[in-house]
């Protein structure tokens, strides 16, 4: 009963990227971005719903993904998140001017 009063709560600057893909709303916006707290090891994503700044700020959504989800979007398997996490695995970064994924350190 004590682990749920003392739930830890994700900061931001707990996160760390794990993976993004292409703005299935439009691709000029800001990329889905898959986070994991580093602390908890909660998964989340970032689903930008407007153009950032666009009428006084990004209007966006946090979804919680499953892992049916991370396979079949992401091309990723829970696993792959802890490696991101350790630095044994590069997270993958999505560029929107060069249509690509890339891999980069977290």
């Amino acid at each position: 009963a004590l682990g749920i009063m003392f739930k830890h709560d994700c900061q931001f600057e707990d996160l760390r990227i794990i993976a993004q893909r292409v703005n299935p709303l439009d691709p000029t916006w800001n990329e889905w971005t898959l986070v994991a707290c580093q602390k908890c090891k909660m998964l989340k994503e970032w689903q930008h719903h407007s153009e950032e700044q666009m009428h006084g700020g990004d209007l966006h959504i946090t979804a919680l993904p499953t892992h049916d989800y991370l396979h079949h979007i992401y091309g990723i398997v829970e696993s792959d998140v802890d490696l991101i996490l350790t630095h044994q695995k590069k997270a993958r970064r999505y560029n929107r001017y060069t249509n690509a994924v890339e891999e980069h350190d977290v």
